[in-house]
């Protein structure tokens, strides 16, 4: 079979080779470029260099595992989308391993059309519009139980909350990163982790996890794993920077041999539960410890509050009891002073209406006189006071009179009255003489009190 001058172009540009090199290779390989390729490099990197064992000569470079990196972008660029830039990261990784050899081998369009797709799908990856890690979990979960009649009961959130949870419940995280592309994905599915016995032993020992590698979750964490084949299975122990990984299995593998690996990795890694498991009892216990103190010290606190408000409360009481006592002392010292300035000013008005009826009176007349009214005046208190008036006088003398005395059984207010015949003067006698009230020649008259 003759190759055409076009593709041998294309493999002299693409490898930096000569025309007969290119023609032997498209010859051997019956025109499949492809393995043409990878018979070169084969034959190349199988050959000894020269100063292989004095390293890279001076100027030169130590090229990438260029038929590894050539097959990987070209597998990549026939791949789905979603699955490609674990491909292309590897390529890369492949590619910046060496050094600037991956420049020189592989054409500057290629190069490109790689960095263009890679960043599309980097930004499909990243978008905004991908779900939540706990919804593409539940997702994944209910399509598994659908499709493939699983089991297991899955946990729906994100593989790293998966994992703080079975650590929490002292279990390894069993992990299944899900390729539902491979062709070997619905058969692993459905004979190995749809067998009954796997199905129970990862119920019964472990915690369960499943990602798909379309997702933001899952190819981060296929990624951190280095898995290269799918189906992939992995077994975790702990969470956050503590999380190691105790088992992989990458490629389909039969009921018994996940059960194998799994058995051995939990056999080979129970100490590490019974580590987790005193660690978390030593916590639990802190943390119980703290919490007991804390109770005793918050109700120390509330008894010292309790405390203190009673003491506060007897005090504003007493401060109470002592301002009301102070104010009925201070009410009391206030009306007892008012009581005092009234009975001075009652005294001195009884005194000055004394001095002034003392003034005013008429000389009293002798006895010996003629036309003298003798009267007896008896007080409250028993005294008896004795005094002439003319016959003349009105009863209005008599009651200056007896304003006049010095007496504190004479009240402000009275009225004079006799006895037999019984009698009492009201404001209208007072202008009346005592001839003309029958008061002569003498007479004996009562002092009442008037309230």
């Amino acid at each position: 079979m003759e190759t055409d001058q076009e593709t041998v172009d294309r493999f002299t540009g693409l490898l930096q080779c000569s025309e007969e090199v290119a023609r032997f290779c498209l010859d051997a390989s019956g025109g499949n470029f492809d393995a043409a390729i990878s018979m070169y490099y084969d034959q190349v990197t199988s050959r000894p260099q020269q100063g292989a064992a004095h390293g890279p000569a001076p100027g030169g470079t130590m090229g990438p595992p260029v038929p590894l990196l050539l097959r990987l972008v070209g597998a990549a660029l026939q791949l789905p989308f979603a699955a490609l830039s674990t491909v292309l990261h590897a390529a890369f990784v492949i590619a910046r391993t060496g050094s600037r050899g991956a420049a020189a081998v592989l054409p500057p369009r290629l190069v490109h059309a790689v960095s263009t797709r890679a960043s599309a799908l980097s930004t499909r990856l990243s978008g905004p519009g991908e779900a939540t890690p706990a919804a593409a979990a539940a997702r994944l979960a209910r399509e598994l139980q659908t499709a493939f009649g699983s089991a297991i009961d899955w946990q729906a959130c994100g593989w790293q909350e998966a994992a703080g949870l079975a650590a929490a419940e002292g279990r390894f995280l069993f992990v299944y990163l899900h390729a539902p592309r491979h062709q070997d994905t619905p058969r692993f599915l459905s004979d190995t982790l749809g067998d009954p016995s796997v199905t129970t032993y990862i119920s019964q020992h472990f915690s369960a996890w499943a990602g798909s590698v379309q997702a933001r979750e899952g190819h981060a964490l296929a990624h951190s794993l280095g898995a290269a084949r799918f189906p992939c299975t992995a077994l975790l122990a702990g969470s956050g920077a503590r999380t190691q990984l105790l088992a992989c299995t990458e490629g389909f593998c039969c009921a018994d041999e996940l059960m194998t690996t799994l058995q051995a990795a939990r056999d080979r890694s129970e100490h590490m539960l019974w580590r987790e498991r005193a660690l978390r009892q030593e916590r639990d216990l802190s943390r119980r410890l703290r919490e007991e103190q804390d109770a005793e010290f918050n109700s120390s606190l509330e008894a010292d509050r309790k405390r203190q408000a009673d003491a506060e409360a007897a005090a504003a009481r007493q401060a109470a009891e002592e301002q009301r006592k102070g104010e009925e002392a201070l009410a009391a010292r206030r009306a007892e002073s008012e009581a005092a300035a009234a009975r001075a000013a009652a005294e001195e008005e009884l005194r000055s209406r004394r001095e002034a009826k003392r003034a005013a009176l008429p000389t009293e007349p002798e006895s010996s006189a003629p036309h003298v009214a003798t009267l007896r005046i008896r007080l409250p208190d028993g005294g008896m006071h004795q005094r002439r008036f003319r016959e003349s006088d009105d009863l209005q003398v008599v009651y200056d009179f007896v304003d006049s005395l010095d007496s504190e059984a004479v009240p402000l207010r009275y009225t004079l009255a006799t006895t037999f015949p019984r009698r009492e003067f009201g404001s209208s006698d007072r202008s009346q003489t005592l001839h003309e009230l029958g008061l002569t020649p003498q007479a004996a008259l009562l002092l009442q009190p008037l309230l």
